[in-house]
């Protein structure tokens, strides 16, 4: 497993700083095998909406934390 680079990680920065994101420059074909492992969730897919979901769960976390 792991998520280095990958969906996660791929669309927290596309909601967050989404001028470091070119995914046009991702080659499938010559990719390592294990960043094609998970078809429906990679790099390829990866997508703001989720980033969003996942900045917001962390913020929510932290609001949730600190008593808010």
């Amino acid at each position: 497993g792991g998520d280095h680079a990958g969906y996660n990680e791929t669309s927290f920065l596309m909601a967050t700083r989404p001028e470091l994101v070119e995914q046009d420059r991702l080659d499938l074909e010559e990719a390592p095998w294990y960043c094609r492992q998970n078809e429906e969730n990679n790099s390829w897919t990866a997508n703001v909406e989720h980033g969003q979901a996942m900045v917001d769960a962390v913020v929510d976390a932290w609001i949730a934390h600190l008593g808010g």
